[in-house]
């Protein structure tokens, strides 16, 4: 898997390396290199909404052109998971700070809650966190 990170607002390839300023074009730049999964990152949007139009609208079109499955990483929480889904139709979908509490701590209602919404059931109310970190 290759991560190829965009920006949400405008929709440029961002990193390391330099990329066509088109996103489906970098896209296939990468996937050409034999890549079994090609992770989306859309990174930096202002506002940082995760389900925003242009940010789906850019991942799906990188999903269908592509030629190889696609992971979205997005910046996605149990409640903004099941939309982008919807939305994009990736392979898979990628989750840390979504799912993480004060000291980027995994979450374990936040990671049962994700996976939950984004396999298509009722996210539950927030409620108290419980910690099952070893004392």
């Amino acid at each position: 898997m290759k991560t190829l990170r965009f920006r949400r607002d405008d929709g440029r390839p961002v990193g390391r390396h330099p990329h066509p300023t088109d996103p489906l074009a970098a896209a296939r730049i990468v996937a050409a290199t034999g890549v079994d999964l090609l992770m989306v990152d859309l990174v930096g949007a202002t506002p940082p909404v995760p389900t925003r139009p242009a940010a789906m609208a850019l991942a799906r079109t990188i999903r269908e052109g592509a030629g190889v499955p696609v992971v979205l990483a997005v910046g996605l929480r149990p409640d903004t998971v099941r939309a982008a889904i919807d939305d994009v139709g990736p392979y898979g979908v990628d989750v840390i700070t979504g799912v993480e509490r004060a000291g980027h701590r995994k979450d374990p209602a936040k990671v049962a809650a994700f996976v939950l919404a984004a396999r298509g059931g009722d996210v539950p109310a927030p409620g108290p966190v419980q910690d099952s970190t070893p004392q």
